[in-house]
């Protein structure tokens, strides 16, 4: 339930039920999610590649849709190829952005095509001559930053990093900020790829080294038996083992279990000690020859250019975001704080109303997030209530309810640690600074 109300604090939403749509097998529930899938696509069709519609519990789904576009399956614990039907859409889209990232017929062309956004035109003073060299060179910066996107996407950051500095060539000479800024933004994410080998990390804190090192080796050979009857389909009953191959096969399993105890051990060896995280010669991320300040200074840039344009404002956000987490890898914490402290007050204010409230809200949870990472408890404790009121600030015409309250409270409840306040009521004394401070948060 925490994490459910977690998404409905981020979405701005309450949660609802769908039954009344997914549990209906008729032509106007087909109809409606006919509308909805294609009015998303319509939104997302200048960053769209391809995509698919999965229905469960629909027969009638072939029907109203294209069949290239729906995985349709007649119910949701019949779903077992669902996984292998994802895999395959992603194998495809993969297929597809390589082909996007060799294409490069463009180079030849004496008037190549020109990638716009629809926001721009506002922006465009008089008319381009687009017999100039001028407009030549902008149209091939603009694309050669799409090549540096498709190489990034296809996770070849060390050829991105080549792209995306020829675009930045092409764009700086024509004066093409918006692109100049995305091109800069894209180094610098593939710089920080490089650098701190961010799929690396990923991996090993998603990984099940633990889980796998815990079990026994007789608990391995009992869960080898499972999956072997779940391949089948069916029960294969009992099974006689050679008392050779059984002896091996426990032998295997109890080395490789040993080996994974064994890297466990040197790692936590490694991250256990605080002394060492203040210097980067322990860590092979110092052998890189990109520096941190480079990869701030073109996020830096980045953001200069983003605020000319009011319509790239969500971008802008996230750009800083970003680069937040170059000085957060280098635990550079402090660094962290005061860039947060110094870019995010902008989205925050009052007079600014290209956010929402509830983006707003967002903001702050994002910010509460990396001052957690971090080790920021009181910051953390304090992003997350003014998220919460921003969450529950109504107009006039509104009133809040009670589902709003209840969604903001286990938000609420988990910021008491950061200010020092003991959950447990009973602990705390009638009197003294803590009383201070929780009549100072029922006041505030």
């Amino acid at each position: 339930m925490e994490n459910v109300a977690e998404k409905a604090f981020f979405d701005g939403k309450r949660p609802r039920r769908h039954s009344s749509i997914l549990g209906s097998n008729s032509a106007a529930s087909l109809e409606l999610i006919k509308e909805q899938y294609d009015s998303i696509k319509d939104e997302l069709r200048d960053m769209l590649v391809d995509s698919r519609c999965a229905l469960f519990g629909f027969s009638k789904a072939a029907e109203i849709f294209e069949p290239r576009e729906i995985l349709s399956y007649s119910s949701l614990e019949d779903s077992e190829e669902f996984e292998n039907d994802v895999r395959e859409l992603i194998r495809s889209i993969y297929f597809v952005l390589e082909s996007r990232r060799l294409d490069l017929s463009y180079e030849k062309m004496d008037v190549p095509p020109c990638p716009t956004l629809q926001e721009e035109e506002k922006y465009r003073i008089g008319v381009e001559n687009k017999t100039s060299k001028l407009y030549k060179k902008k149209c091939i910066g603009r694309l050669r930053k799409q090549v540096a996107d498709y190489t990034l996407l296809t996770g070849l950051p060390t050829l991105a990093l080549d792209a995306y500095s020829a675009a930045i060539e092409f764009l700086k000479a024509t004066n093409d900020w918006l692109w100049l800024a995305a091109a800069f933004e894209g180094w610098g994410c593939a710089a920080t790829v490089l650098k701190y080998n961010e799929t690396e990390e990923r991996l090993r804190k998603q990984s099940g080294l633990q889980r796998v090192s815990s079990m026994t080796p007789v608990q391995m050979r009992d869960y080898q038996d499972k999956v072997s009857q779940h391949h089948l389909g069916v029960s294969i009953g009992h099974q006689r083992y050679r008392s050779d191959d059984d002896q091996l096969r426990l032998a295997s399993a109890a080395a490789s279990a040993a080996q994974l105890n064994e890297l466990e051990t040197q790692q936590k060896k490694v991250f256990k000690r605080p002394w060492q995280l203040l210097n980067l010669e322990w860590s092979q991320l110092a052998k890189s020859p990109l520096d941190h300040e480079e990869i701030v200074e073109r996020f830096k840039t980045a953001l200069e250019n983003y605020e000319k344009y009011s319509f790239a404002v969500m971008i802008e956000y996230e750009c800083m975001i970003r680069a937040s987490s170059v000085f957060k890898h280098q635990r550079l914490f402090v660094e962290t704080e005061a860039f947060l402290r110094d870019h995010v007050g902008k989205f925050l204010d009052d007079s600014f109303t290209l956010f929402n409230n509830i983006m707003k809200g967002q903001i702050c949870m994002a910010c509460a997030a990396i001052y957690k990472e971090i080790g920021f408890q009181r910051k953390n404790s304090f992003f997350s209530r003014l998220a919460v009121l921003f969450r529950l600030h109504v107009t006039e015409d509104e009133s809040r309810t009670e589902a709003d309250y209840r969604l903001v409270y286990p938000v609420l409840y988990r910021t008491l640690s950061g200010y020092g306040i003991n959950d447990n009521g009973k602990d705390a004394p009638l009197n003294g600074p803590i009383a201070v401070q929780v009549k100072a948060l029922h006041e505030s």
